[in-house]
């Protein structure tokens, strides 16, 4: 807090934002459960629900179905695959517990075990479908494991787009070799380095699968700790975390998943596309200074660079053609 010339109290820039910050928390932490159209999850049985999207339990510790806008996009349930001795780890019944909820969110837990390990995976789903995991893999003495992945086998009709994140900037990105961090799933799958996140699916739903960390992984191959492998009717995201790894005490990991849509489309979103401009000497130009200011046509949008922009342009593509109307 400071002294204005007048002598007034006046609160500086970093305290008032975080008193915003604060009331603008509590204000939605009071009015979660009207925010339309979303309403409080709810925990039945083995499903967790909310809106436009149900998780079910039924034989997995992670999601056997993964329900959206009416339609299950996994082709079988989610695993936590570990190999041990060159046998795939069979896991025993699978435990559910309700560990409490509340407007905005719902806790459990599933655990199931083997003769060589347990596994625990505790859940929070927000009211938007957002899920967190956390992950506990604990061996039963010494295991010599020869892999542990994170396995979603996703009907390859509901996976046949992707987006991932990071890539690498746009003129930074060797175009005859690597592919964008969007586009159609190629038939031969894709092979990738740790990303952040990676969303799968098609025009109408899909999931995104995120974490912030890979700290605890250690893959046979590093540039190929995320796959993605069309088969048949099944396209599998395989997450790679331990490869020939000796787990003598639990073995952690977060991540999280959500499936999509998370709220109502738009009527028109089949024929409004998105787009992000750029320029010539945007990857040369400093932060504060931009390339020659341009305007876009009024008929498609309005948006100009000015001298404190980064040089990129935002614009909504209106009176597009349906994107389901074409081959892939």
């Amino acid at each position: 807090m400071g002294l204005a010339e007048d002598g007034i109290p006046v609160l500086d820039c970093k305290l008032w934002t975080e008193v915003v910050l604060i009331m603008l928390a509590v204000s939605v932490s009071a009015s979660a459960d009207g925010i339309s159209p979303w309403t409080s999850p709810q925990i039945k049985g083995r499903t967790v629900s909310c809106w436009g999207r149900a998780y079910g339990f039924e034989s997995s510790v992670l999601p056997s179905r993964i329900v959206t806008q009416r339609e299950n996009v996994l082709a079988g349930p989610v695993e936590v695959a570990a190999v041990v001795d060159g046998r795939k780890v069979k896991w025993g019944r699978v435990v559910l517990k309700p560990m409490g909820s509340d407007a905005e969110s719902v806790r459990y837990t599933t655990g199931a075990s083997s003769d060589r390990l347990s596994v625990e995976c505790r859940f929070q789903t927000e009211f938007d479908g957002v899920t967190r995991v956390d992950v506990t893999v604990t061996p039963k003495g010494r295991v010599k494991l020869d892999s542990l992945d994170i396995v979603f086998p996703l009907r390859r009709e509901c996976a046949s787009l992707f987006h991932h994140y990071p890539a690498g900037p746009v003129y930074q990105w060797d175009w005859p070799k690597k592919q964008m961090n969007s586009g159609a799933v190629p038939s031969a799958g894709m092979k990738l380095p740790f990303v952040f996140a990676m969303w799968l699916g098609n025009d109408d739903r899909g999931i995104q699968v995120f974490s912030e960390s890979d700290e605890s992984w250690s893959p046979a191959d590093p540039e190929s700790a995320v796959t993605v492998a069309p088969a048949g009717r099944v396209t599998t995201l395989r997450l790679n975390a331990l490869a020939e790894h000796n787990l003598s005490a639990s073995w952690k990991w977060s991540f999280g998943f959500v499936a999509t849509p998370v709220k109502p489309f738009w009527t028109a979103h089949y024929k409004t596309h998105y787009c992000q401009d750029g320029g010539y000497g945007e990857e040369t130009s400093p932060g504060d200074v931009s390339p020659p200011a341009w305007t876009t046509s009024k008929r498609r949008a309005s948006t100009t660079w000015d001298a404190t922009s980064s040089g990129r342009t935002n614009r909504a593509c209106r009176g597009q053609s349906d994107p389901r109307t074409f081959d892939r």
